[in-house]
């Protein structure tokens, strides 16, 4: 049992084209057997048959073989050129085969008595006009373009259902689609220069760029490999880094010490041990110093090799980008910049910034990275530390007090007194004795501190001398006892004070603190290095890859600036009309350019740079010439055969384009279109206005400007028509339908 014809339903896909004009019946016959039995074929749910009228009803047995296929869902006949029988010239009717033209909304035919057509208004005082200049298909070859879109097919498929008789006349009111030529040619030439003249597209960190280098170099330009993989343990290098870590962290652990020791009497030999564990920090950190600005000048593969093997280096295997990534790659990035609008000449120059991005720093480069990670002066700090402060100016004056208080006693407390004396010139040789100090800056200073306490005690005894009168024996007992012990523990706190003090300037002053930082920079510097080694192979394929793609630009740019001049646009075109043009035929370019490079990337590194050059510029020559000779006809916007464009226009049309595109695509059905007919056929049409149908299109690509158009309009992909498809019903005493023969 055969499935029914509602039962099939046009899925998204193509719409097929079978052409059988000029062909016998049995011909005919085969052709359509072929194309039902090519099953790799695809989807045949929507099929447009282009026929002549006068053969249509010859061609029945065709058609009963595609209708009972059961693979077509919606068929359309283009019928083209005069109705009637050819052997019998008195039979002026339309002969149609039954299975095209049975009414069940399955099938119809579209007659197209003239492929130029007329323009004309359906009004019996309407004079019909003639398309000047015309290869005479013009109007066919569009409508053929508009069944060829799916939207559009299943649009007039639907309006046809409701087509008195099944036959009808279409007629069409396209957008741009009669300009003069001249329109066309000005269009085109100002959208080659304007996708040719550099912009201000000098932003470099985009994340075209970006994800260009992360696909060549790896997910981060920046990472380095792991140090325990690449240091060899027991090698020079590794013994060397260990060495320079372990020196500062003791360093650090003997600064320490220093600030923070409770008993000065120690002092002298911490700063001692301290000084000499910073100067050996010092001395370690620049021996890995020099160890890095030796691999700093390391150039070439075969030095690396031997610096590596020198130093005990495991450098990781070298990375390659492959050639087909790369062309990617490549493709990728220069298509991001177009999208984002770059022009050709910015987008070379975008090439020229990452090439130069992936040149591999210098040795001086290197050495002055080292410089900064690891200064010369931190490392001449840290071997030649500064001397330990010297005492304060106001260290002696706390002698003074502290005698001065232990004496208040009198001299019934003077050998108490005498023992803190002791107990003074003790801690003032102390605190006297740090390295650094020169011999005679010592005893100068101990003499000092010495004499202020011994001053100190001669006015301690001069004022208990004085307070004796007034005092009894008891209250000056408790005054001595009490600034004895006063003046005992004075003196620790001083010293002790003035000890915190010194070692915290000296700590400030000695940078111990950073030798770790430096030892972690050189190794992130040399691992670095070592790492961009391994992507010097990485690195200039793709520096190639990019001239390459430099090149394929430049071929563009140079087929752009070969175009002649176009002729002077002296043409009155309607308001929006040129704008309209102008930003279809830029649509249109960038596909054709999207195309070209396509192909450039495909081979990108198969070829040289000047081979690249001379392909792109010959490929986009050509297809400037085949666009300019069709932008000579009477239709500029019609599709190209090597563009196909699909993607939304960025911006919003502007508002005049709008306009014009509401105007076209709001052409009332009785209005004035090119009716695909002879004057003379125009009287077998049925002009009653609620038999005709009108289908509105516009291209996907200008969907921004739908709240400008009409409702109802149907949205296309893969094509830039936009306007109306009317379809005007054949009388029905013009038609026959017939079954088999007549």
């Amino acid at each position: 049992m055969s499935m029914p014809l509602e039962t099939l339903e046009a899925v998204p896909g193509r719409v097929v084209v079978l052409d059988l004009q000029g062909t016998s019946a049995e011909a005919a016959t085969a052709r359509a057997r072929e194309i039902l039995a090519d099953r790799a074929g695809g989807d045949l749910a929507r099929m447009v048959v282009l026929d002549s009228a006068a053969a249509l009803f010859a061609h029945h047995e065709t058609y009963q073989e595609l209708r009972g296929s059961q693979r077509i869902a919606t068929l359309l006949c283009v019928a083209v050129g005069p109705h009637g029988d050819p052997d019998d010239p008195t039979e002026s009717r339309f002969k149609v085969p039954a299975t095209i033209g049975a009414g069940d909304g399955s099938a119809a035919v579209l007659w197209v008595g003239d492929p130029a057509g007329v323009r004309w208004r359906p009004l019996a005082s309407s004079a019909a006009l003639t398309r000047p200049d015309q290869d005479g298909r013009a109007g066919l070859g569009q409508l053929i373009d508009l069944l060829s879109v799916e939207a559009i097919y299943d649009r007039v498929a639907a309006l046809s259902r409701d087509v008195r008789g099944g036959v009808a006349s279409p007629g069409l009111q396209l957008a741009g689609g009669d300009a003069d030529p001249a329109l066309g040619l000005s269009a085109l030439a100002t959208v080659l220069e304007t996708v040719s003249r550099p912009g201000s597209y000098a932003q470099s960190d985009r994340p075209h760029a970006r994800d260009f280098l992360a696909a060549v170099l790896g997910p981060d330009t920046a990472s380095t490999p792991d140090w325990p993989r690449l240091a060899v343990r027991g090698a020079a290098l590794a013994e060397t880094e260990a060495a320079a870590r372990s020196a500062g962290e003791q360093a650090i652990e003997a600064m320490a010490l220093v600030r923070g020791m409770s008993l000065p009497i120690s002092g002298p030999g911490l700063v001692r041990a301290a000084g000499e564990q910073v100067a050996e920090a010092g001395e370690r950190l620049a021996e890995l110093q020099a160890l890095t600005g030796h691999l700093t000048r390391v150039v070439g593969p075969a030095e690396q090799q031997a610096a590596a093997g020198r130093t005990g280096l495991r450098p990781p295997p070298p990375s390659v980008a492959g050639r087909t990534a790369l062309g990617r790659s490549v493709g990728a990035l220069v298509d991001g910049l177009l999208a984002d609008g770059c022009s050709l000449a910015d987008a070379q120059e975008q090439l020229s910034l990452l090439e130069s991005k992936l040149r591999p720093p210098t040795p001086k480069e290197y050495q002055n990275r080292m410089a900064r990670l690891c200064p010369p002066a931190l490392i001449d700090r840290l071997v030649r530390p500064p001397a330990f402060p010297t005492p304060q100016w106001w260290l002696p004056l706390g002698g003074l007090a502290a005698m001065a208080l232990a004496a208040i006693g009198g001299t019934v407390w003077l050998l108490p007194a005498l023992a803190v004396l002791v107990l003074w010139i003790a801690a003032a040789a102390v605190a006297w004795s740090t390295p650094g100090i020169a011999l005679w800056d010592r005893v100068a200073g101990i003499a000092v501190a010495d004499g202020a306490a011994v001053l100190g005690l001669a006015a301690g005894i001069g004022l208990a001398n004085l307070l004796a009168g007034r005092l009894d024996s008891g209250q000056q007992v408790m005054l001595g006892l009490a600034g004895l012990l006063a003046g005992a523990l004075l003196i620790p706190l001083v010293v002790l004070l003035s000890w915190q003090q010194r070692a915290a300037i000296w700590q400030e002053e000695v940078p111990e603190e950073r030798g770790p930082g430096a030892v972690d920079g050189l190794k992130g510097l040399i691992a670095g290095m070592v790492g961009e080694w391994s992507r010097t192979p990485a690195r200039d394929e793709a520096g190639d890859a990019l001239r390459c793609g430099r090149a394929t630009l430049d071929g563009l740019l140079n087929a752009i600036a070969d175009q002649p001049a176009p002729p002077p646009n002296h043409v009155q075109s309607e308001p929006g009309q040129a704008a309209f043009t102008q930003q279809v035929i830029h649509h249109q370019f960038l596909d054709v350019q999207r195309r070209l490079l396509s192909r450039r990337w495909a081979e990108l590194t198969s070829l040289p740079p000047i081979e690249h050059q001379r392909l792109a510029r010959e490929a986009l020559h050509e297809k400037l010439s085949q666009w300019q000779e069709r932008l000579s006809s009477h239709d500029p916007l019609g599709p190209l055969d090597f563009a196909v464009t699909t993607d939304p226009v960025p911006a919003p049309p502007e508002p005049d384009v709008g306009d014009y595109l509401s105007r076209t695509t709001a052409a009332p059905a009785d209005g004035d279109m090119w009716q695909l007919t002879a004057p003379a056929d125009l009287a077998v049409l049925d002009l009653a206005p609620e038999r005709m149908q009108v289908a509105r299109f516009a291209p996907s690509a200008f969907r921004k400007a739908a709240d400008q158009l009409p409702p109802g309009v149907t949205w296309s992909e893969g094509n830039l028509r936009a306007g109306a498809l009317r379809l005007i019903p054949v009388r029905p005493e013009f038609v026959v339908k017939l079954w088999g023969q007549a």
